[in-house]
């Protein structure tokens, strides 16, 4: 069903690189619920507070470092502390974006990592409550990089351990296309990638 996905669209790529929350998994409902009722909690903002965190969300950026800057890092730390572990209470209401066959299509054998903005325990949780985690080599979390995307740390830093600059990066923000142009490699819309894997349902 699917033998002709990579030919028309990843095929000249060693390795494919993928953002996490919005792209392989939707649990970006999870963080704007949790991210601004855990912000009130510790006593920061009001209710303009939370129109603004969730825009940052929205746009792919760090919610609290956008609205917060300067927050103590470690004062931002203990508030993703506490969003995440609600968000992982919550992880059987995680809704990934393919089946598992249709990621295998994609993928095809190739170089594979996930590069995302949260911690990576938190992303090898997500991975597993959604039936994906033994399909990537890397996972580059936030844990991992001092610079989160737009910079293209976090990318530079999958494809070095991958040792596949032949790379495109599949996300769903102009956040994670701006890293991928900046780590001077390939960039593809999840939805681009959808819209074939649901072309071949027909």
């Amino acid at each position: 069903v699917y033998e002709h996905l990579n030919i028309l669209m990843l095929h000249r790529y060693k390795a494919i690189l993928f953002d996490l929350d919005g792209t392989l998994v939707c649990t970006k409902h999870l963080w704007k619920r949790f991210i601004p009722e855990t912000v009130l909690e510790f006593g920061y903002g009001d209710e303009k507070t939370v129109e603004l965190l969730i825009k940052a969300e929205e746009e792919g950026k760090d919610p609290i470092r956008t609205v917060f800057p300067d927050l103590p890092l470690e004062e931002v730390e203990r508030i993703y502390k506490v969003a995440r572990k609600k968000v992982l209470d919550h992880v059987d209401e995680i809704e990934p974006r393919f089946t598992r066959e249709e990621l295998l299509a994609i993928l095809d054998g190739k170089a594979t990592a996930i590069v995302t903005q949260t911690k990576s325990h938190f992303a090898r949780k997500v991975l597993k409550a959604a039936g994906f985690y033994d399909l990537f080599d890397v996972i580059v979390g936030s844990d991992s990089f001092k610079n989160p995307k737009p910079h293209p740390e976090p990318i530079l830093i999958a494809i070095d351990i991958l040792g596949e600059p032949q790379s495109v990066y599949v996300g769903d923000t102009l956040s994670d296309e701006e890293a991928a142009h900046l780590a001077g490699i390939d960039f593809v819309h999840v939805e681009a990638v959808r819209k074939h894997v649901q072309g071949y349902h027909l």
